[in-house]
């Protein structure tokens, strides 16, 4: 059964876009890769600009491959030419039998929703509508690892965290500073063991006990994949004791009115070149490229 947080938080934030930009836009491209199941969406408005917006494609795990004739078939319901506004919405509206299927439809509608979001997620604009914010470009390290730096600031010596996604870049940058870190994934916990030969143990633990692990959690770190995987309202309903909750990553870099309005803190949105030729260097590269473009940049924004 879907859940209809999610379908109201690209519904509104479409609406929010749409009234804040107030210019048609129609969808430039699409790109799919089947090794790195994730989408890539641009589109252009009719003043000339640009926008690119991306979004994690899986329902659980790494790396799932899409149904070739699935994609084909969501792809139908989208052409070049189509209103882009109007695209997100016949998307986010699609019911699918599978929940793998569901999470791709609703993965091209948050990618296409990221692409017309574009232009209003930089310091001058997201200031102009109250919102604190810091750019940094990645700048050859991996824009995980730019998450890393700025969260290590924030967090506290006796701080339990519990990290929605199996978010290993960020596990450098904290793991000496938090008193507890446990991952809550959907795929079995035991593909995460690791065997030694002295017995050591990592520690970062991944755990199955959703509602125990966010309820005791002061920080939370939650995927941006929780929005098109549709686990989103189970995670934000279950962490309302944390003093800080933060959603990162490429699927939740959108206009963040409604995420805040859910109860976010803070927003890690990424932000990859507009350019043409950067364009072919996600198609070259099968979709993993953005992560470490130094021209990439975090946007961190605060309310």
């Amino acid at each position: 059964m879907r859940r209809s947080l999610v379908k109201d938080l690209i519904l509104g934030t479409l609406r929010d876009v749409k009234e804040t930009i107030n210019i048609k836009s129609h969808v430039d491209e699409i790109i799919i890769p089947k090794l790195h199941p994730w989408v890539a969406s641009y589109v252009l408005f009719e003043d000339g600009v640009g926008g690119c917006g991306f979004s994690a494609a899986m329902y659980m795990g790494t790396f799932c491959l899409p149904s070739v004739c699935k994609v084909t078939e969501i792809l139908r319901k989208v052409n070049r030419a189509n209103d882009a506004y109007k695209v997100v919405e016949e998307l986010v509206k699609m019911e699918l039998e599978s929940m793998e299927d569901q999470v791709l439809a609703n993965a091209i509608a948050i990618s296409i929703l990221n692409a017309l979001s574009y232009r209003l997620l930089d310091a001058k604009n997201l200031q102009l509508h109250g919102y604190f914010v810091e750019e940094h470009l990645v700048n050859g390290l991996l824009f995980g690892h730019s998450i890393g730096i700025s969260l290590r600031k924030l967090l506290n010596r006796d701080d339990k965290i519990a990290i929605v996604g199996f978010a290993y870049w960020l596990f450098p940058y904290i793991v000496d500073i938090a008193k507890e870190i446990k991952c809550l994934e959907l795929i079995e916990k035991n593909l995460y063991d690791v065997y030694t030969l002295s017995g050591m143990k990592p520690r970062v633990e991944v755990s199955e006990d959703c509602e125990e692990v966010l309820k005791r959690a002061d920080v939370v770190l939650v995927t941006g994949m929780a929005i098109p995987n549709e686990t989103l309202s189970e995670v934000i309903t279950r962490c309302k004791r944390a003093r800080l909750k933060v959603a990162y990553g490429p699927s939740c870099s959108f206009y963040p009115k409604r995420l805040f309005r859910m109860g976010f803190d803070l927003l890690f949105a990424m932000k990859v070149p507009v350019d043409y030729a950067t364009r072919l260097k996600i198609l070259d590269g099968r979709g993993l490229h953005p992560y470490e473009d130094p021209f990439t940049r975090l946007v961190v924004i605060k309310k």
